[in-house]
Parts: structure tokens; C-alpha cells; sequence
């Protein structure tokens, strides 16, 4: 910790303003560090909802296309039995 002392005229209320610019120093270095963690959890969070997103609609494309399959095996079995 670095305090800058007048040395002509040591006074406490020199000290105790150079104790308050450190904290107050501190304090913006934590805040910041901490706006940044939660911002860090927030895109943790954020890509881990997308990804499961994106899981969700791979899942549906591929049940879109078994109903398809579905809808193209009941066609031609309907049109074997049709014509037998």
C-alpha cells in the first residue's frame, strides 16, 4: 500500500484521504472484477441454453422426418393393398 505523506505538514487528514482513495480504488477494481464474473456466468449460461436449443430442434427435425418416413411407408403399404 503506497500513502503519500506531506512531509511539511504531516496531517491525519492527508492520510486518511490517500486510505480512502485506496479503498475506493479497491472497491471499483471488485466491483469491476465481479460485474465481469457474473458476465462471464451469464454467457456460460446463455451458451449453455442455446446449445440445448439448438439439441431441441435437431431433435425435432429428426422426428419430422420419421413421420415422414412413417407417412411414405403407410402410402405404399395402402397402395400395395390397394392394388393386391
Amino acid at each position: 500500500m503506497l500513502i503519500k505523506i506531506n512531509l511539511i505538514e504531516p496531517d491525519e487528514t492527508d492520510i486518511v484521504e490517500e486510505l480512502k482513495k485506496e479503498f475506493d480504488q479497491k472497491s471499483a477494481s471488485k466491483a469491476v472484477l465481479h460485474a465481469a464474473k457474473d458476465y462471464q456466468n451469464q454467457k456460460k449460461q446463455h451458451d449453455y441454453w442455446h446449445k440445448a436449443w439448438r439439441r431441441k430442434c435437431e431433435q425435432l427435425d429428426e422426428l419430422k422426418k420419421a413421420l415422414e418416413m412413417k407417412s411414405e411407408a403407410n402410402n405404399i403399404i395402402n397402395e400395395f393393398l390397394k392394388n393386391h
